[in-house]
């Protein structure tokens, strides 16, 4: 099956707890809809996005390619029940598996520099 991937999900921290995480995530969804995609897995913020109907993936059935389960790996179903049709394996889109770490950091400097942090429940 596939679904759809996204993130980070980024809110200023001026702009945060005002709503606009939620109505970029709702948009998200209902662009996802739209698109007839079933569900979406991501790694995000186990904190956040259960307040807005993601489970982790093991309430599916579903790990990662390495057969892992964690907090920050949730999925959300688009359309009712449509994980309940599936058990597996998730494998990111195959251009996530050609990402050479020299070009990522050349192309990183095409913007304003910015320090980079590991927050909880990010992955990597």
């Amino acid at each position: 099956m596939e679904v759809l991937n996204f993130g980070p999900l980024c809110v200023d921290p001026e702009y945060q707890n005002i709503g606009i995480g939620g109505m970029l995530l709702e948009t998200t969804i209902e662009d996802a809809r739209e698109k007839c995609y079933k569900g979406i897995i991501i790694f995000g913020e186990p904190g956040y996005y259960p307040k807005h109907g993601f489970k982790t993936c093991d309430q599916f059935g579903i790990t990662t390619k390495e057969g892992k389960n964690f907090d920050a790996f949730m999925g959300y179903e688009i359309v009712p029940n449509a994980f309940s049709e599936i058990c597996g394996k998730y494998y990111e889109s195959e251009v996530f598996e050609q990402l050479y770490p020299d070009k990522v950091e050349e192309y990183d400097k095409n913007f304003p520099y910015m320090e980079k942090l590991k927050l909880p429940g990010q992955c990597g």
